[in-house]
């Protein structure tokens, strides 16, 4: 992986129903590998709803311990929100380049509001 770089773009919308409203998002995320273990991920995005354009942005490391074990640290930041958040996440692969598990833990910078805790599963199937 040293020296590569993935770059890609996704675009969603929702049109308005019932009593939602009309929404779209637009994200480029990219990521550098700066060396075999680590890794480093810019994300940029905008999201609009009901004509209210928020403009939001992450920055996150990744290091890889071996096969099974990542640790990221991520920052990330909205318009809408008046503080910067920070992330740190545990990955492990269960069944590698298959079945992963994540938890994480964030907090904003500002210590407002509380911090949180997550988990999450991930599966990846072969491509098409």
């Amino acid at each position: 992986m040293h020296d590569y770089f993935a770059v890609a773009a996704s675009v969603q919308y929702q049109p308005k129903q019932n009593e939602t409203l009309e929404q779209w998002q637009f994200n480029v995320p990219l990521s550098l590998y700066l060396a075999e273990s680590l890794q480093l991920d810019v994300n940029m995005g905008w999201t609009q709803s009901d004509h209210h354009l928020d403009k939001m942005w992450s920055l996150a490391s990744t290091y890889n311990f071996n096969e099974l074990n990542k640790l990221s640290l991520e920052f990330y930041k909205s318009d809408s929100d008046s503080v910067t958040s920070t992330q740190l996440v545990y990955h492990y692969q269960i069944i590698p380049e298959k079945l992963s598990i994540y938890t994480s833990y964030g907090q904003t910078l500002q210590s407002k509001p509380p911090s949180w805790v997550g988990i999450g599963l991930s599966w990846a199937s072969a491509s098409f």
